[in-house]
């Protein structure tokens, strides 16, 4: 390879020339310091130096800079890094390190391209947008290098308050970090979640009464009247209790989905993966008679954005349970009433409420368990009742009135049977 000497000077630029191969000028004053010609004629400044003493010891090369940067101020930096080679520093791994040494908001986009976007769902990606908000407003331009044990506690204890959250936002740092030191990032087995303590997560178990399902459903019968709330999200909102649907499997559904004459919506994916939901007469009602919005593939349509779902459930759930006065309930709590008026008035079991709702363990159904213990108690009071003897008794034959008496009807009383039909949240119960 072509190899000068030569001090290097704005007319040492000026001279060079494009021979079709690389070739190297090495400056005279300052060892290691010279320019690199590419076989296109592309100029660089560079520095070279040995780790260790001997010709025998590993060389790094660095690129110190590029014209329009003057060979003065080049020179400067390779002086700086000749000294700090002296010294015994490795300005070269230094220099990898730092750009290697991203910020979280670098890391952002690569997570999402190389991970989130490949392998995981629309639903969860969607998700994880909102909990990237709270770990950068909190990291900001912070190295990942720097970020400790310390920081990721405080990191929850700002979070203490909702505990929840505080976890999945916890996941998502630790995901990001595990993931960080499988792109190198990181060293190995230095993510600073490790030992960090999540907090507690107490299940909120919160079903509507009957009495709060009448009073939903006429504040959502008075809202289509006034048209005061699109009757997009009153039928959203009616829908997840009929169905016991999550609301994003009823927010982003698609008409294609909806197979009336098999009475199901055919679902692609969803939490749990593709599943099928069984509708009742009430939800194909509502079904039937939702107006679609032309060129809209969505159910639950918003008039603001065409060709788009709804975005605004959470503002008009808030204002329409502060009507009903339905105090802390969530969206999500109607799927668990829909669980509890199978399990309470219906005594259906816990499997069959896991295929309605579309669970995949056992575990996850066995929450509504304690539900099922009011069938329970009225049998055991039925049981009780005859044991005591409180049941009406058999009637007596009638006196004969004719010489010759006919056969005595025995009328047997049996326990009274209970049933409960939920239409619209109006329950009826029959003997």
């Amino acid at each position: 390879m072509r190899s000068e000497r030569s001090k290097i000077t704005r007319r040492t630029i000026e001279s060079v020339e494009t021979t079709g191969q690389e070739y190297y000028i090495w400056d005279t004053e300052i060892p290691g310091f010279g320019l690199r010609v590419t076989p296109l004629g592309a100029i660089s400044y560079i520095y070279k130096y040995r780790l260790g003493r001997g010709r025998k010891a590993d060389t790094r090369r660095m690129t110190v800079g590029r014209p329009p940067m003057t060979p003065d101020i080049a020179r400067a930096e390779a002086l700086e890094l000749h000294y700090r080679v002296a010294k015994g520093e490795n300005p070269s791994e230094e220099e990898q390190s730092k750009r290697l040494d991203k910020t979280l908001k670098e890391i952002h986009p690569i997570y999402e391209s190389q991970y989130s976007n490949v392998y995981l769902k629309p639903s969860t990606v969607k998700n994880q947008e909102y909990l990237w908000e709270f770990v950068l407003d909190y990291f900001g331009n912070k190295r990942i290098n720097s970020i400790t044990k310390l920081d990721i506690e405080k990191f929850m204890l700002a979070h203490k308050d909702t505990p929840y959250q505080a976890n999945r936002l916890f996941a998502l740092v630790s995901k990001v970090f595990s993931m960080c030191e499988q792109w190198e990032f990181k060293p190995q087995h230095s993510n600073p979640c490790r030992g960090v303590r999540k907090f507690k997560e107490h299940a909120r178990e919160r079903y509507l009464s009957k009495e709060e399902i009448e009073r939903l459903f006429t504040v959502l019968d008075k809202e289509d009247e006034l048209r005061s709330t699109s009757i997009y999200l009153t039928n959203l909102f009616r829908l997840l209790l009929l169905t016991g649907c999550r609301l994003g499997e009823i927010r982003d559904l698609k008409w294609e989905w909806v197979n009336l004459e098999r009475r199901r919506l055919e679902l692609p994916d969803s939490k749990t993966g593709g599943k099928y939901v069984t509708l009742n007469s009430q939800a194909i009602a509502i079904l039937e008679n939702m107006p679609r919005i032309a060129d809209c593939e969505y159910v639950i349509a918003s008039e603001r954005n065409p060709g788009k779902p709804v975005t605004e459930a959470q503002k008009a759930w808030q204002r329409i349970r502060i009507k009903a006065g339905l105090d802390k309930v969530r969206i999500h709590d109607l799927r668990h009433t829909h669980a509890s008026i199978a399990i309470s008035y219906l005594g259906m079991s816990l499997p069959m409420i896991g295929g309605i709702l579309g669970h995949k363990r056992a575990e996850t159904t066995n929450r509504y368990a304690h539900l099922a213990d009011e069938p329970l108690k009225q049998a055991s009071e039925m049981i009780g009742d005859v044991i005591k003897g409180k049941l009406p008794q058999k009637p007596q034959a009638p006196e004969p009135l004719l010489p010759e008496p006919e056969p005595a009807v025995i009328v047997t009383i049996e326990p009274p049977r209970y049933k409960a039909e939920v239409i619209y949240g109006r329950f009826k119960s029959a003997n």
